[in-house]
């Protein structure tokens, strides 16, 4: 009986295997090496029915998308919990059973409904190879209580002081920049004096993330804005907020002693977003502020908020409306 083909890292750092006598290179990078390798080992060698496993289904799925490398992640748990079963005697309970087992692991109700809706992807397509006789039923799933991003104004200025008070007060001005402009931790932590203009109050950021679709992203700057920088001396080059040592602050780090303090950068500029919904900015306008290529993402930072509601309704006129015999 022929030996069945397997992957092993070449002398050039390639991962190859050798399948009908033919070398084939799958690159240096080994969970998308993985996924095309056994989706061409499948193709050339063809699994028996009875015996193929959820790992068999789980590697054949990621061979059919290698470039979501992301993908491996997020199966980990269905191979963790039932690996090795069989794939022709899965209950029709299973996806069922794998959502009260993510439940119990204590998995959030958005993360339980992804790696849910990805295992049935996966059966799916072991389905369709014939692998499984009956597709297994999605079951009900728990949606999450929508959570608000934001933090209020005085709870900002809190958990800065918290900062201020850390091994890293140079993160404080970062913090402040975010909220005072709603920009985006990169863009603040990575902004370079050569792209302030506070003569006309913006700053041109060359790299960032909507860069497909403009080439420039424009942080329009507020009062608040303008004196911070002010405050830190403007200079003809260099980074605007740079570590002690003299290094562009770090996103990461940045990100790391937030959370440590209970809280995240990026609510920062869910809170800017907030605050100028409240005071009447227009979403269109509040789209341009923030840097946003579509609108829709910009309506998820201005969702209603119950104090606005109650501005809101507060300057209506109902109807007059007579009860009858009156």
């Amino acid at each position: 009986m022929p030996r069945r083909p397997r992957l092993h890292r070449h002398k050039t750092g390639q991962w190859r295997a050798r399948i009908h006598g033919r070398d084939k290179y799958y690159g240096t990078d080994y969970s998308k090496a993985l996924g095309r390798f056994y989706h061409d080992l499948a193709d050339s060698h063809p699994i028996d029915a009875e015996e193929a496993t959820v790992v068999d289904a789980v590697l054949y799925y990621q061979g059919l998308k290698p470039d979501e490398v992301n993908r491996r992640t997020q199966l980990t748990p269905l191979l963790t919990f039932a690996g090795a079963r069989y794939l022709a005697v899965l209950p029709k309970s299973f996806l069922a059973d794998y959502s009260n087992w993510l439940k119990g692991a204590g998995y959030a109700p958005s993360t339980i409904e992804l790696r849910v809706r990805l295992a049935r992807a996966v059966l799916s397509t072991a389905h369709e190879l014939g692998w499984l006789n009956g597709l297994p039923p999605l079951p009900k799933l728990d949606r999450a209580a929508p959570q608000y991003r934001d933090l209020p104004p005085s709870r900002i200025a809190e958990l800065i002081g918290k900062v201020a008070k850390s091994r890293h007060p140079w993160c404080v001005n970062v913090l402040r920049f975010i909220a005072y402009t709603g920009a985006r931790p990169g863009e603040a932590c990575g902004l370079r004096w050569e792209w302030v203009d506070l003569d006309a109050g913006m700053c041109r950021v060359p790299l960032h993330k909507t860069r497909r679709h403009a080439k420039v992203r424009v942080i329009y700057l507020t009062q608040p804005a303008v004196d911070l920088l002010n405050s830190l001396g403007p200079r003809p080059s260099g980074w605007v907020f740079a570590g002690p040592r003299g290094q562009p602050a770090s996103s990461a780090c940045l990100s790391k002693v937030c959370r440590s303090r209970g809280f995240y950068p990026y609510q920062l500029r869910h809170s800017f977003a907030q605050v100028a919904r409240e005071q009447g900015v227009a979403l269109d306008e509040l789209q341009v502020l923030l840097g946003h290529a579509k609108i829709e993402t910009t309506q998820i930072y201005a969702q209603v908020r119950s104090s606005r509601a109650v501005a809101v309704a507060q300057r209506l006129t109902p109807p007059a409306v007579q009860p009858l015999g009156d």
